[in-house]
């Protein structure tokens, strides 16, 4: 069991509910100033599948609306267990995984996705500035890691650069 204090989780705890309630804040906001000519260069001419894994039902709420705004199909899933039981019928073109889940992380999940013989291209999100998860991540040769709250923008351009570019 880990040694860390119970402040320390409540901290992160709140740190990731904040940080999915600033990014559906965002994205209101944008919604509300978002014109026709930006939502078209963000919406690919086939909708790419982005599976997107957070135990977060806020997160996974805000990035369901960006991600559909932008003309991208997301699933979602709150576990790394419900996205391994689909993913050999997946049609993800990218994944978007939490690091921190619950039993299996986002880390053991790319591992386990590997030793599979998947080579979905990842994309790490985490509100933990911990180096050891942001090297783990680079190891397993993620597209992109990034700190919540991150703006969406950075999420849309590393999903850009996974897959090629919006018209996948």
């Amino acid at each position: 069991m880990s040694d860390m204090s119970i402040d320390r989780i409540t901290f992160l705890l709140r740190a990731n509910r904040e940080a999915g309630r600033k990014l559906q804040e965002q994205l209101r906001r944008r919604g509300q100033e978002h014109d026709k000519v930006k939502a078209a260069e963000c919406k690919p001419t086939r909708p790419s599948v982005i599976a997107v894994i957070d135990d977060d039902p806020e997160l996974l709420e805000a990035l369901d609306l960006m991600l559909s705004s932008c003309g991208y199909r997301p699933e979602l899933f709150a576990s790394a267990e419900e996205f391994l039981n689909v993913a050999a019928t997946s049609g993800a073109a990218c994944l978007v995984v939490d690091i921190q889940l619950g039993d299996i992380s986002g880390v053991e999940l790319g591992r386990q996705l590997l030793a599979k013989g998947f080579t979905f291209p990842i994309i790490f999100i985490t509100g933990s500035r911990d180096e050891l998860h942001r090297r783990q991540a680079i190891d397993l040769g993620c597209v992109a890691f990034l700190l919540k709250p991150f703006p969406s923008d950075r999420l849309i351009e590393a999903i850009t650069s996974a897959i090629g570019s919006p018209q996948y």
